[in-house]
């Protein structure tokens, strides 16, 4: 029988345990995915330092019950909520990059049009184009919108900014560029 199974049949019912030695104990319990108290028991590696017991399930079943799943709900909310700032965050980026890509495909799109006014096969530039606009056009104003909104839920988010997008919509003129098919 090894120290910690000896130690673990040595319980007594009245020991109080130290604050130090209880969030030793929750920590094992949350970081493995807040246990029953008997895996938690078994989970259990050191006894209380100045004692040397560890708590019996019951003890155990009292603080899960009375204390961690408290202190757990708080710990999610923290958590829920952290990772929901980095995906509001990295959605506002990745918008972003995307308001980035369309101006250069507006660019390249424009200079092609440019360069070769008298070339037929102008419709894959006018298509780029076109798209260019809508993606800065979407991406820009949605991103911008974003990080105003970004307290809002991920459903009154989506809706804000689709309402803004439509609303929000640009005008943009074009000259017109004939196509002649050669």
């Amino acid at each position: 029988m090894s120290l910690v199974e000896a130690s673990k049949q040595n319980l007594t019912i009245s020991h109080n345990f130290p604050q130090d030695y209880k969030i030793y104990v929750f920590s094992t319990w949350y970081a493995n995915g807040k246990p029953s108290q008997k895996k938690l028991h078994d989970m259990l590696e050191e006894p209380e330092p100045i004692s040397g017991k560890f708590p019996q399930p019951s003890t155990l079943k009292t603080w899960i019950d009375n204390e961690f799943v408290a202190q757990a709900i708080f710990l999610d909310e923290k958590v829920a909520l952290e990772l929901e700032n980095r995906l509001t965050s990295e959605k506002i980026e990745m918008l972003a990059r995307h308001a980035i890509i369309g101006e250069g495909m507006q660019k390249t799109a424009l200079g092609w049009l440019e360069e070769n006014p008298d070339l037929g096969n102008a419709r894959t530039a006018i298509t780029m184009l076109v798209e260019g606009l809508k993606i800065e056009r979407e991406s820009k104003g949605t991103s911008q919108i974003a990080e105003k909104f970004s307290k809002l839920r991920d459903d009154q988010l989506i809706d804000k900014l689709k309402e803004l997008v439509m609303d929000a919509s640009e005008i943009i003129t074009i000259e017109p560029v004939q196509i002649v098919d050669v």
